[in-house]
């Protein structure tokens, strides 16, 4: 991608936020210094239980590194909460050992849909989780579309109306997935383009050349 467009990118969608839980000072601190270094924007949690708020608090959380054992709520449970309240974030739990002592622990991550790691991690860990598990995921893209309706200042039916165009949707498509008409779409799609130039932010169609997003699955993603 251009370097244009990566800084356009940057500018309204800004770069991916990662929780780091762990009980260690010095390793969440060397986690966050390596996200920092992969571009990203750390929100460091010393346990489970801190890490909740956080996640309350930040609805555009791209994805989580979280340590498995941790004092009140460890990396594991946090993550079947996360699952079991309809949460599609990307998950990638860390603990020390190697595969071969731990194959039950990524069993178990695996079938919650959540990666593994051992420490130490290096930067090659974290950039490779977020180049092929956190960048392609769907969870992402409504981070990323969140961050871009707050700074461009968008309201929710502009928000919905912008997903679809991302991914390349027509305007009678949109009405069905979104059940409402296409003369509302068409509305919302004028309105949605002045919002955008009004505050200097490029257009759904520059915004989809760049992205270049895969088609959405047929039904609706909420935000």
């Amino acid at each position: 991608m251009p370097g244009d467009d990566q800084s356009v990118l940057k500018l309204w969608l800004g770069d991916p936020r990662v929780l780091v839980a762990d009980d260690e000072p010095d390793v969440a601190a060397a986690h966050a210094s390596l996200l920092r270094s992969c571009d990203c924007e750390p929100l460091v949690a010393p346990d489970g239980t801190d890490a909740l708020p956080l996640l309350a608090a930040n609805d555009d959380i791209d994805a989580a590194l979280l340590d498995v054992y941790m004092p009140q709520l460890g990396g594991l449970e946090l993550a079947r909460q996360l699952r079991q309240a309809g949460s599609k974030m990307p998950i990638l739990l860390v603990t020390v050992g190697s595969l071969g002592s731990n194959r039950p622990l990524v069993n178990v991550a695996r079938r919650s849909g959540c990666g593994t790691a051992f420490k130490p991690l290096d930067k090659d860990d974290l950039c490779g989780f977020l180049k092929d598990v956190v960048e392609p995921s769907p969870h992402h893209r409504r981070c990323q579309l969140r961050r871009l309706a707050r700074r461009a200042h968008l309201p929710a039916g502009q928000i919905d109306v912008l997903w679809y165009l991302l991914h390349g949707a027509a305007r009678d498509e949109t009405a069905v997935l979104l059940g409402i008409s296409p003369s509302t779409v068409k509305v919302q799609r004028e309105r949605l383009h002045k919002a955008l130039r009004a505050v200097g932010a490029p257009s759904p169609e520059r915004l989809r050349c760049m992205l270049m997003w895969e088609r959405p699955p047929p039904f609706r993603l909420p935000l």
